[in-house]
């Protein structure tokens, strides 16, 4: 999706076309314990291995990077259109950020409860 994304804004960039950013699609929300990042089938295949914490803050790390670098690229341009343009994929990243941090805070508070010494007597 990124992808094919940014190659169409790249191409209207080339033609001089005006660029026109959409808006940001909805970060899914987490819900209901389902996982809008591990599907059934990848958790089946791994069982019950506590990878997903160490997993969600490497992608935590990678994501905050991006957003940063974006927001770099933002000051390097005069031209306001590139700006707006590196900001929007910049709040971007954040959105996957976000949606990476909610994932991670159900999991700690599960693993919390999973192993906890007191459980609530």
């Amino acid at each position: 999706m990124h992808l094919s994304f940014l190659r169409n804004l790249y191409k209207k960039y080339e033609n001089k076309e005006t660029l026109e950013l959409p808006e940001l699609p909805k970060i899914r929300e987490f819900e209901d314990a389902e996982s809008p990042i591990f599907t059934r089938e990848f958790k089946n295949f791994v069982k019950n291995k506590d990878f997903e914490i160490t997993t969600l803050s490497i992608g935590m790390k990678l994501e905050l990077e991006a957003a940063q670098f974006y927001k770099d690229m933002a000051k390097e341009f005069e031209d306001e259109k590139l700006k707006e343009f590196f900001l929007y994929l910049s709040k971007w990243e954040e959105g996957h950020f976000e949606a990476l941090r909610k994932q991670k805070s159900f999991f700690e508070d599960y693993y919390k409860s999973k192993y906890t010494f007191f459980r609530g007597f």
